[in-house]
């Protein structure tokens, strides 16, 4: 185990091996990766690629980004469903943001969870905010709906079972429904 800093002819390993140990065009088999490279272990050559790496080859990765209220709903929505598997988030949904930045962004999710609520049972009681607030939110129960539909069409892309019935994407009655519902502090 090194902590000497990568050179240019390990790079260039990195990158090679890195293609050629691709499995399923997602995985990266990093033992083998080590193998290779004697000076560096698989950890090493995993986190040295997917922190600095691919920093270089995707530009797109944003800095000091403020999120807005989709994106967090998003990553939200598949923290939940894949069980803060950040990784995997970052893999196939999020390619804008580190790992690190997904997992930070979800803590700070968790610590302003009871402020959020605070402020939509406040807004909830001020009946002029309510439009304002019914706009942002239908706004945001479609953002919901498109993850949902991007989540089910990486599912049927990777064919993965979802154990479930497939359900339909909700239509725009069930929407107001639950805007509606929101808005009288019940559930839909």
């Amino acid at each position: 185990m090194s902590k000497v800093p990568w050179t240019s002819e390990e790079l260039a390993k990195l990158t090679q091996l890195t293609e050629k140990y691709r499995e399923n065009k997602q995985n990266v088999n990093w033992d083998q990766v080590s193998k290779h490279i004697q000076s560096r272990t698989a950890s090493q050559c995993k986190s040295y690629y997917a922190n600095i790496l691919k920093k270089q080859l995707n530009v797109e990765i944003r800095q000091n980004h403020m999120w807005n209220y989709i994106e967090i709903l998003a990553l939200w929505t598949y923290s939940v469903i894949y069980k803060q598997d950040f990784a995997m988030i970052h893999d196939r949904f999020m390619p804008k943001f580190t790992v690190k930045q997904l997992t930070s962004q979800y803590q700070q999710i968790l610590r302003n969870q009871k402020q959020i609520i605070k402020t939509f049972n406040l807004l909830n009681t001020d009946p002029s905010h309510r439009a304002a607030l019914e706009q942002r939110f239908q706004a945001a129960l479609e953002a919901l709906v498109g993850v949902f539909q991007e989540i089910e069409a990486d599912r049927h892309q990777n064919s993965e079972p979802s154990g479930r019935e497939e359900r339909q994407v909700p239509d725009r009655l069930f929407r107001n429904r639950c805007v509606e519902s929101v808005f009288r502090g019940l559930r839909c």
